[in-house]
């Protein structure tokens, strides 16, 4: 059988989150059928030929999940950031790392050419850099973003009376990007006594239910909701940003 690869790309209505899938079919309408047997729960979009991977040379998502139209004009900063756009404008996003800061005298904030160093070495990242860039390992696997603002003021700086509103919303836009769905005997969600469930950077864990609800847990307090983006601003604001940076949302 002269079977050829192809590239299936579908979204899982629940969530809106956006896979890409590698698989071998006699033609592209079989290849439907292939991914549909062990992916019962996904919408599936279109099939092309060959196994490509996401990249500006091959395919671009908009986005971790489904984007709305609305939310695109809504960001020009990122959708719109053509040749007319510097980096440095854009820039505002430093990687940092609190347990890096600490073992390392201060030098908690990440560089491609110095590694972990101070912030006035700290390489700038835009908000587009941030969705799609892997995170380096750190101490305890605790590096996260942070607004340059932030990191100013963390490090002695001077303290702006008012934070712009973009500041959260842009680290709040990386955080989500980082999640990653997990099922099975994954050591983050049996911790968690979760079967399925999307973790997050700094091992945070939204839960997936039976029912297709979303389940979280901060200390005593739980939440349930249909909506994971519910659920994802109230982890972000209650847990990640006060533990993983011990700022305010």
């Amino acid at each position: 059988m002269n079977l050829k690869p192809f590239t299936v790309i579908g979204f899982y209505e629940g969530s809106g989150e956006i896979v890409c899938l590698h698989t071998e079919a006699r033609n592209a309408t079989q290849a439907f059928w292939v991914v549909a047997q062990s992916h019962t729960d996904l919408e599936l979009v279109a099939s092309l030929n060959g196994h490509l991977s996401e990249g500006e040379e091959t395919i671009t998502f908009p986005g971790q999940g489904l984007v709305s139209a609305e939310t695109v004009l809504d960001q020009p900063e990122v959708y719109d950031a053509g040749d007319e756009v510097s980096h440095d404008e854009s820039a505002t996003l430093v990687i940092a790392s609190l347990n890096e800061a600490t073992f390392t005298e201060c030098a908690g904030f990440w560089s491609n050419q110095y590694g972990w160093t101070e912030l006035a070495e700290a390489d700038r990242f835009s908000v587009k850099e941030a969705v799609t860039m892997a995170l380096p390992m750190s101490a305890g696997r605790d590096a996260g973003w942070m607004t340059v603002v932030e990191a100013e003021a963390l490090t002695g700086g001077a303290v702006p009376e008012e934070e712009p509103a973009l500041c959260n919303d842009q680290v709040f836009a990386a955080f989500q990007a980082s999640k990653v769905r997990a099922s099975g005997d994954n050591p983050i969600l049996a911790s968690n006594q979760l079967s399925e469930g999307y973790i997050y950077d700094g091992d945070c864990v939204i839960g997936i239910l039976a029912d297709g609800q979303f389940h979280l847990t901060i200390g005593r307090d739980e939440y349930m909701s249909a909506d994971l983006s519910e659920l994802e601003k109230i982890l972000f604001t209650d847990w990640y940003l006060p533990q993983c940076f011990n700022t305010a949302a």
